[in-house]
């Protein structure tokens, strides 16, 4: 099992790949004419389809071969392919500078990237850094019934997953989330269906709208 996900891979079933396309779809709509910022970014369909509406898209990966499978099937103009390690750059304290950026950013994306950091909290640093005052964080992160913090070994019999570090149930991800914007919506993912009400009950993923980074 390699780490991402691309939609003519073979090792995929169709319902992953249906999954994890629908995410960027729900939001195509939020994209047009903005500046978006797509992380961990994978094969790069996602970012693909949102430069079909927006200003321009930079999408980030810290996986070179992701990058390389990317900007070779989906070029376009306004979307830019870049090798980046999101964890390290946070921890260094140089966001804006390795990204040469026009900020602030209006819509960051983040789908099923939150779970396989290390270091969590160093994506909503970058997120809350990038995005202007009214910018806009979604992010998704596999459904889970009660806060876990796992290690890597154990990761694998939680989610049939090598590489899930993390998991969090609606609250622990409220709190991990809060400090960073002032407004959290934590709703639900199942299949292809999406609710904005979390207590509606199990999904394959959470699926959030963060807004208002904090100053």
């Amino acid at each position: 099992m390699k780490e991402w996900l691309a939609l003519d891979d073979t090792d995929q079933d169709d319902q992953a790949k249906l999954e994890h396309a629908a995410r960027y779809h729900y939001v195509v709509p939020e994209a047009k004419a903005h500046r978006v910022m797509d992380v961990g970014c994978g094969a790069g369909y996602g970012a693909a389809a949102m430069a079909e509406v927006a200003e321009y898209v930079v999408a980030v990966d810290r996986r070179p071969e992701a990058i390389a499978y990317a900007r070779e099937h989906h070029k376009r103009d306004n979307l830019v392919f870049e090798e980046v390690d999101i964890e390290h750059m946070a921890q260094a304290g140089t966001v804006e500078e390795d990204l040469n950026l026009d900020v602030p950013i209006d819509l960051i994306t983040a789908f099923e990237v939150l779970e396989h950091l290390e270091h969590p909290a160093d994506l909503l640093i970058v997120a809350q850094a990038l995005l202007s005052p009214r910018g806009v964080f979604y992010l998704s992160t596999p459904f889970y019934h009660k806060e876990v913090h796992v290690a890597p070994a154990e990761a694998m019999a939680t989610f049939d997953n090598p590489w899930h570090l993390h998991a969090w149930d609606a609250p622990g991800l409220r709190r991990l989330l809060e400090p960073h914007f002032k407004e959290v919506r934590i709703g639900v993912q199942h299949r292809l269906e999406f609710t904005p009400v979390w207590t509606w009950g199990p999904g394959t993923s959470w699926f959030v709208r963060c807004w208002g980074p904090v100053p």
